[in-house]
């Protein structure tokens, strides 16, 4: 497990791009790559917003929200520039959307629905 990079948004989220590659038949290799976003939640010193109190009583000060970027068939001339891709892409298409001022909230009401519903997905 070796941490690619690491990049700061402008809204204080952290990302931290984990490799979990591995070859599995000759020379062709799975690509894994873990996506690490870190949420401070804010603090709150009333009771007026009760979604980051409730937040804050289910998972503390902070959470890490996990994402996988996987790429499987990949020849070993090709990982390095694959999993550079990949990066590359996510941070492209991802970090639009991850740095608008609503998607702090939208995160952890969304982890927030995983851990009452039980279900991984949506």
């Amino acid at each position: 497990m070796t941490e690619l990079r690491r990049e700061s948004l402008s809204n204080g989220l952290e990302l931290s791009f984990v490799d979990r590659s591995n070859r599995y038949f000759g020379d062709y290799h799975r690509l894994q790559i873990e996506v690490h976003i870190a949420v401070q939640l804010p603090k709150v010193d009333t009771d007026a917003d009760d979604f980051w109190s409730v937040a804050r009583r289910v998972f503390g000060d902070h959470l890490t929200l996990v994402r996988t970027l996987e790429r499987m068939g990949v020849a070993g001339d090709q990982v390095a520039a694959t999993r550079e891709q990949l990066v590359s892409d996510y941070l492209q298409h991802a970090v639009p959307y991850l740095e608008r001022p609503q998607s702090l909230r939208a995160l952890v009401a969304g982890e927030l629905k995983r851990r009452k519903t039980g279900r991984r997905y949506g």
